[in-house]
């Protein structure tokens, strides 16, 4: 799968994950990019993977979280999650002997005042580029 694989098929899920996550903001859509860099680069099988989230518990920053569950299918049902109260939006999947860290470069994330901009601003993070998105490094 190559990049703008990676977006379509985010796209033909985006009721779906806006339904799990109860609506579509720039954390999650982060989350579900994160998950489909992972997929592509370790594969997609979520029992051979793990991912340490560093994001916390605290919103905006925790709806990471449930876009990376959505598509990467690490979950807290089979214990290959685990979220890291750093309160920062990397996530560092494993695979066997592989590790994949990647992390957002702190671009500026544009406070919303309805829905409709969350919404807004989640797919204009869904059609931005993975590199200017994020550092990404498989080691």
């Amino acid at each position: 799968m190559n990049e703008r694989k990676d977006i379509s098929y985010i796209e033909s899920h985006l009721e779906a994950l806006k339904e799990f996550h109860g609506h579509l903001g720039p954390h999650v859509i982060l989350g579900a990019r994160m998950a489909i860099i992972s997929n592509r680069l370790l594969g997609d099988d979520p029992f051979k993977k793990s991912v340490r989230v560093y994001c916390g518990l605290t919103r905006p920053k925790s709806c990471l979280i449930d876009g990376i569950q959505f598509f990467s299918g690490c979950t807290f049902g089979k214990a290959n999650i685990e979220i890291i109260d750093e309160g920062i939006l990397k996530a560092i999947f494993k695979f066997e002997e592989l590790e994949l860290t990647i992390k957002f470069r702190e671009l500026d994330i544009p406070k919303a005042t309805s829905r409709e901009e969350l919404e807004t601003i989640a797919k204009e993070f869904l059609m931005t580029g993975e590199k200017e998105l994020f550092e990404i490094l498989l080691r």
